[in-house]
């Protein structure tokens, strides 16, 4: 079963990611990359599967793949994407489908589901969704992504406000 995200419900473009789940064998429960992973239904006939060896024969764990949906617009990605725009002209394959169909699937397997989460959010001024405090790992993980699809110039000043409030934090901690 698919995570799926209306980011825009008039959006043309469905962008397809995936999570990783690793599933503890002998009921010991679920874990996954972060913790919103632990609320997904586990289906186990349509999930990929894949044997962990690292671990010992009665502790050993499966890891699956989990769809996560997006569905944007095209236009908003493109606004904010030099690569998104490369990607929707009619010299690709992405394009070609958008323009002949008014609707596009985008895989994008290697990339972390919940920061791009994050950053579609963003980009479709979803400012309610957005976390006004986030880790340095978390931006960190962001600035692979920002920076893979040069979107710089989009999260500028959402990261201006990350940023202020590490600086907030640190000043109180030290005038204590």
């Amino acid at each position: 079963m698919a995570e799926k995200h209306i980011i825009d419900p008039d959006g043309d473009c469905v962008l397809r990611l995936q999570r990783v789940v690793t599933i503890a064998s002998e009921n010991k429960g679920v874990t996954g990359e972060d913790e919103g992973a632990r609320d997904l239904d586990i289906d186990v006939e349509n999930a990929n599967t894949v044997d962990d060896d690292s671990t010992a024969e009665s502790s050993k764990a499966l890891t699956e793949l989990h769809d996560v949906v997006l569905l944007v617009s095209s236009k908003h990605m493109m606004l904010a994407s030099p690569v998104f725009k490369a990607m929707f002209q009619h010299r690709f394959r992405e394009g070609e489908e958008l323009h002949q169909t008014g609707m596009v699937v985008v895989s994008l397997p290697e990339d972390n589901p919940d920061k791009f989460l994050m950053l579609v959010n963003i980009i479709h001024c979803r400012g309610a969704d957005v976390p006004l405090k986030i880790s340095p790992e978390d931006l960190c993980d962001l600035a692979i992504l920002v920076d893979k699809y040069e979107m710089h110039s989009a999260v500028k000043f959402v990261s201006n406000v990350w940023v202020l409030a590490w600086r907030k934090r640190i000043l109180q901690l030290q005038y204590r």
